[in-house]
């Protein structure tokens, strides 16, 4: 019994002893030695394992060095310690493989992408892979619910301690490489049993203080896992140097902390992740192009808070984005591209196959942002397309909205604010709609200076904004697709303050005022309809200024560079332009337009002197403005023409009806005339020393017809000495001047005028000019018409005075017509007369000798009659009576002829018959011969007479009356010769 016993006790004694060799020796001999190659067979890497030991009798096992190499005996996986504490005591009672700890110390990894795409760590154990086992043949995977299970492991106290990872991505046309130091891991009371949470604290750090921490809890079976993970304190430039080949933006500065509560699980449909209380936050980032120093993004602080997902719901919250203090300065370059689609846009690597874009998928993700506010952006924007590149600062922009969905379909409100170069304020409030794109906002614009927009407008025109800001208050709805409202409609009201155009040319403003408004202003588009309360402008002043070719500036200042006018840039425009401005006419109603202190002044620089003349205060209304066909507006306006003539239009128009309709009353009232002499003396060849003018035109304007009536009323029109000008007309002016004046000084006249709207050459200047003209030309080249218009005659009749043969007596006839003239000179003091005494030979040879027969017959009788009876008698008051006059015919007839009359040879050889009285006197004139002295004194005393006559019976001043030299070949017309008359002014 001893025996035994002591052969059981050696026994158990040998057992022990082998048993500690074994545990002391044996394994750690074994670790060392034979899992090596066992492991480098398996991993097809060298593998090494420098020290192990094993205590058999408190179950631990430290293994030191333990090391896989890469081929070229460069590191790839290893751990400084590894620490096993076995407790088989607990795992009897526990009824599960339990560890009291399970502790390693120092491990690293290398994680390498190699060029290829490949990862190093993907290729451990494939050189171990059996390459020709038959699939049948390979252990069949989840055979039963039983096989799936994990064996029961419990461990009191799991961590990584000091652990650190090597990250390189060769890969990429930059190689990366990361490391994470120090990785460290804690799991306490971890068990695999069902139902069984593990708690786990894990951490990592990276240089410059970056760090992820993720702690939780974790059930294996089923698999479960409920924590917190955050990586914080990101280096930004270190995240965009791994994607820099894949973007064409640098990152050069920026931090970002990410946060969130996560629980995951398993279930028959798959795999459910919730987040909730995610928060993402980034400090500092700036963001440049590469190659460059200055960046286009600064956001200072970007905050998303209280994010949850549910990813089986496909649902993700956000409660709350804010930002604050960004600055963003974008550009659009040459080619119309904005720098931030270049900047963002991907970049694709050589042997990259772009992907087909993913169809929408049948069950889309829903996202909510609750709430979203950015604070005091700035955003420095330049557009280089015009010549000029067009500077826009938009700073303290602060914008909120809330209910953001991916349902487009949707409505969300919107608030945005900023500041407009520094001066204007911008304020939008309202709600918008993605698709279909839907607006409903309340705009305010306040004092956004155009002078910016200049580079914009510089191609079409060649002034200058120098001054001047828009200003809008009211509300606009704009509606996509929508058949039963109108697409764009506005309600409230619009301005443009101190305003000022300039003149390049001329170094100053052309157009300038202090205030045009809009008021009330209802505006709809597709279909157009505009209804205005009232249009005001306040203080308007505007430049006209013709230059020394004939320009006006408004047609230069109007057309693009380079071009001649707007009449030339009209002219080029095609055929379908001009057609589609056939299109019946917009819907518009403008109850008022006001206008106050209108300042005008007209500058011409193409004659010289230069013609300066100016309105001012021009004020007043038109109301009840519209297209309404039968609708008539009525026009009160009144100002002044250097600052004296008054000025005044007055009466109804139509100008927005497809029939365009006018009658109104335009009148000035005592302009002084001297103001526009240098037209005078450029155009007329006279100046104009003195004299005023006073209008009143009316002009109707209904069925493409205009129907003028122009009053025009010059007083006191003096003008000087003429002065030669290539461009003055030929008539004689100052005839015509002195046709039209009357005894008052003054030129009333009235001018008809007519024409057709749609006669392509028709134009109210040409219209009315051709009028003047007409009349001028009939006054100068007529101006005995003219006189005939005054007394109610015949002007043609007037122009002469006809005498009969040899006769310078003013029959009844002619003093009738003598009368009516002196009354026309009367009436037209400035005209003189001309008068012209005529004689003809052949008219007044007859008459002449008959007076001088006559002569001689008198003398006869007054030798031959009695002393007492010639006494106080003349020659020419001898009265002869028939038989005297026979006697005294046969006297002379004798005397000249012979003792006694000649006998007339009869025909036929018959005695001569004695000749008769009548055909002694007939030979007798023809032996008397008349002179053409004797002619001139005949045609001085007919003008003579006509003179007397004008001055003594026509009481025309003898100084307006003038004779001229004598006529001896006139007009003659029935025995009868004119003496023409002529006037001229005087």
């Amino acid at each position: 019994m001893k025996k035994n016993g002591k052969i059981l006790l050696y026994v158990l004694l040998g057992l022990f002893l082998l048993y500690t060799l074994v545990g002391y020796l044996v394994i750690p001999w074994a670790i060392t030695t034979k899992v090596p190659p066992r492991l480098s067979e398996q991993l097809g890497r060298p593998v090494a394992i420098q020290e192990a030991e094993f205590n058999p009798f408190l179950f631990t096992l430290q293994i030191n060095g333990f090391d896989v190499q890469e081929s070229d005996g460069s590191p790839l996986l290893g751990l400084g310690e590894l620490f096993i504490n076995f407790d088989p005591a607990a795992s009897l009672v526990n009824r599960a493989y339990t560890f009291a700890e399970i502790r390693v110390e120092l491990p690293y990894g290398l994680a390498w992408v190699r060029a290829d795409g490949s990862l190093n760590l993907a290729a451990l154990g494939s050189s171990s892979a059996p390459q020709d086992v038959p699939p049948e043949a390979l252990p069949e995977e989840n055979s039963s619910p039983e096989s799936a299970e994990l064996p029961a492991i419990l461990i009191e106290q799991l961590s990584i301690q000091q652990g650190m990872l090597e990250f390189r991505d060769s890969s990429r046309p930059t190689p990366f490489v990361a490391h994470f130091v120090p990785i460290n891991l804690t799991l306490e009371q971890f068990s695999t049993q069902k139902g069984q949470a593990n708690s786990y604290v894990l951490s990592a750090e990276r240089d410059a203080g970056e760090k992820i921490t993720w702690e939780g809890t974790v059930t294996l079976d089923p698999f479960q896992s409920e924590g917190r993970l955050v990586f914080e304190d990101y280096q930004l430039p270190r995240l965009w140097t791994y994607a820099q080949d894949l973007v064409r933006f640098e990152i050069p500065q920026g931090q970002i902390t990410m946060k969130g509560h996560y629980r995951l699980s398993t279930t028959d449909q798959g795999v459910d992740v919730l987040v909730d209380g995610g928060s993402l936050t980034i400090h500092d980032l700036q963001i440049q192009e590469k190659g460059t120093r200055s960046p286009v993004i600064t956001i200072p602080l970007f905050e998303v808070n209280g994010v949850s997902v549910d990813v089986a719901k496909q649902d993700v919250r956000i409660p709350s984005i804010k930002s604050r203090d960004a600055q963003l300065t974008g550009w659009v370059g040459k080619d119309g591209v904005v720098n931030y689609q270049t900047l963002f846009s991907p970049v694709t690597l050589e042997n990259q196959t772009v992907p087909e874009p993913e169809l929408s998928p049948a069950n889309p993700w829903k996202m909510v942002i609750e709430d979203l506010a950015l604070d005091n952006f700035t955003i420095d924007f330049e557009d280089r397309q015009p010549e000029d590149p067009v500077k826009l600062l938009l700073d303290t922009i602060h914008f909120h909205t809330s209910d953001v969905s991916l349902d487009l379909d949707r409505s969300f409100p919107v608030d945005l604010s900023f500041q407009f170069n520094q001066t204007g304020q911008a304020n939008l409030q309202g709600m918008l709609m993605v698709d279909p794109l839907s607006l409903e906002l309340d705009l305010s614009l306040k004092n956004i200076a155009l002078a910016p927009f200049q580079s914009y407008i510089a191609p079409f025109v060649q002034f200058a904004i120098e001054d001047g800001a828009l200003s809008l208050q009211g509300s606009t709805h704009y509606q996509a697709e929508t058949t039963t409202q109108p697409m764009v409609s506005f309600k409230g009201g619009m301005g443009i303050s101190h305003l000022a155009l300039g003149d390049p040319m001329q170094d100053t403003s052309f157009l300038t005022w202090e205030a045009f408004e809009l008021k009330a202003l209802d505006l709809q588009i597709e279909p157009t309809i505009v209804n205005l309360q009232k249009i005001e402008l306040i203080n308007p002043a505007l430049a006209l200024l013709i230059d020394e070719e004939g320009r006006l500036n408004l047609q230069r200042l109007f057309s693009p560079p380079g071009s001649g006018s707007q009449e030339e840039t009209a002219s080029d425009e095609t055929p379908s332009e001009a057609q589609s401005d056939e299109s019946s006419p917009i819907p518009v109603t403008i109850e008022s337009v006001s206008l106050t202190n209108l300042l005008a002044r007209f500058t011409d620089q193409s004659v010289s002197p230069n013609v300066v003349t100016k309105i001012d205060g021009l004020s007043g209304t038109i109301k009840g403005l519209s297209s309404d066909q039968l609708a008539k507006a009525d026009v009160a306006l009144q100002g002044t023409v250097d600052k004296y003539a008054l000025f005044k239009i007055a009466g109804q128009i139509n100008p927005l009806s497809e029939d365009a309709y006018t009658d109104v009353t335009v009148t000035f009232n005592n302009l002084d005339l001297p103001t526009v002499s240098p037209y005078s003396a450029h155009y007329v060849g006279y100046p104009i020393t003195k004299g005023k003018l006073s209008l009143d035109l009316e002009y109707k304007v209904s069925e493409k017809t205009l129907v003028g009536e122009n009053k025009v009323l010059i007083d006191q029109l003096r003008m000087g000495e003429k002065i030669e000008s290539p461009d003055a007309t030929s008539l004689p002016i100052p005839l015509a001047v002195a046709l039209l004046k009357d005894r008052k000084g003054q030129i009333d006249i009235d001018l008809p005028v007519r024409g057709n709207l749609d006669d392509p050459d028709f134009s109210y200047g040409g219209v009315i000019w051709n009028t003047v003209g007409n009349l001028l030309t009939k006054v100068a080249t007529s101006p005995f018409a003219m006189v005939g218009g005054l007394v109610g005659g015949n002007g043609d009749d007037l122009q002469y005075v006809a005498f009969s043969a040899g006769n310078a007596r003013l029959s009844p006839a002619e003093q009738e017509k003598l009368h009516a003239l002196g009354q026309a000179l009367g009436d037209r003091p400035a005209l003189r007369l001309d008068i012209t005494g005529a004689a003809d030979r052949q008219v007044d040879h007859q008459g002449l000798a008959a007076g001088e027969l006559r002569k001689q017959l008198q003398q006869r009788k007054f030798v031959q009659g009695s002393s007492s009876a010639r006494e106080g008698m003349s020659l020419e008051q001898i009265e002869l009576s028939p038989e005297e006059e026979g006697r005294l015919i046969a006297e002379v007839f004798a005397e000249q002829f012979g003792s006694q009359p000649n006998m007339l040879a009869s025909p036929e050889g018959k005695t001569p018959d004695i000749p008769s009285p009548e055909q002694m006197r007939s030979k007798l004139l023809e032996s008397i011969k008349v002179e053409d002295e004797q002619l001139r004194l005949l045609a001085q005393e007919r003008a003579q007479g006509i003179r007397e006559f004008l001055i003594q019976e026509g009481k025309v001043s003898g100084d307006r009356v003038f004779l001229l030299e004598p006529n001896l070949s006139p007009v003659t017309e029935d025995q009868t010769v004119r003496s023409p008359l002529a006037l001229a002014a005087n």
